[in-house]
């Protein structure tokens, strides 16, 4: 064999072991990703991470982007490229039981018309008449499904919030039942002042997306039903009441307190010719069940951040 035969076979066989290194080298670090970007866009929180490995039934998402008729938005293009890479992390995070697929649904195409009937929206595209579909479907093995209807790249912080939420929905069929102990109506009340009934404040309209959520009141003699409680600004907690929180407490459930010294959201809706709630208190009022659970609170101390706090104004008759 001569030198110029010996010389193509070194050359090929260096090709073959090259590619053989490069494939290997892809394999073994395809899931591995880093995230350079400024505020970690792309990283998964822990609570998302332990949400998505609970995940054993396939689940897909479909984006569903309108990239045709937005080929000459440069600005819409680049938002949904970080919302496709981040929805690769859940991709990866999963082991590839939760799969992405991204649609242009043309317009009059069979596309445009499964992105109307799952619900998404179709939003108008600047000045022109066209209109663009930029949402998600939530699928699993049993054919439901959630969607995120639109992403608002005002609102691209909520985005892993949203996804998550999907997703916890997909697998927990039945949700899990909260049982809430509250003096304050954050379930709604009826406002003799205005002649007609209050909406539950926000957080209650939030968590009743995922949760069961149930007020604990006289009516109810047992906490063993609920998987976990919440306990907001309550005032003249009965003693056995009290027990059977600790007795909860005892059981290795989740307790989620609240404590107000001065509630300026406690708001009493009843009618004026009757007496004030509580005696007009505005102050959370369970000191014996906090020394019960080894929990010190100085009343006489306030937190405040003048930095980052964010004033709000809403209406008299808006909840919180």
């Amino acid at each position: 064999m001569n030198k110029r035969v010996q010389a193509k076979i070194q050359i090929i066989a260096s090709l073959i072991i090259f590619i053989l290194f490069i494939s290997i080298i892809d394999n073994a670090f395809k899931s591995l990703r880093f995230d350079l970007t400024e505020n970690k866009i792309y990283t998964l929180s822990d609570g998302t991470s332990k949400i998505i490995n609970k995940v054993s039934d396939p689940i897909n998402l479909k984006l569903y982007f309108s990239n045709t008729v937005t080929k000459d938005d440069s600005y819409l293009r680049t938002y949904s490229k970080r919302v496709i890479e981040f929805l690769q992390s859940y991709t990866y995070k999963s082991n590839d039981n939760i799969k992405l697929e991204v649609i242009d649904p043309i317009p009059f195409s069979d596309e445009e018309d499964l992105a109307m009937k799952y619900g998404l929206q179709a939003v108008p595209l600047n000045n022109s008449q066209d209109s663009i579909f930029f949402g998600l479907v939530a699928e699993n093995s049993y054919g439901d499904y959630e969607i995120i209807k639109f992403f608002d790249p005002s609102k691209e912080s909520q985005i892993e919030y949203e996804v998550t939420k999907l997703i916890y929905s997909l697998i927990n069929i039945k949700k899990p039942k909260i049982g809430v102990i509250s003096s304050t109506p954050i379930f709604g009340a009826y406002d003799f002042t205005r002649n007609e009934p209050t909406p539950p404040w926000a957080i209650v309209q939030r968590l009743q997306t995922l949760f069961d959520l149930e007020l604990v009141d006289q009516k109810t003699k047992s906490l063993d039903p609920y998987n976990a409680l919440i306990i907001f600004h309550p005032k003249k907690l009965e003693k056995i009441r009290e027990e059977q929180i600790l007795q909860f407490y005892n059981s290795g459930k989740n307790i989620m307190l609240f404590y107000d010294v001065y509630s300026e959201s406690d708001i009493d809706f009843r009618d004026p010719s009757q007496p004030p709630k509580n005696g007009g208190i505005q102050s959370s009022d369970f000191s014996e069940l906090l020394n019960a659970l080894g929990i010190q609170i100085n009343t006489n101390q306030v937190l405040i951040d003048k930095e980052l706090a964010l004033p709000v104004t809403s209406q008299q008759s808006q909840q919180p």
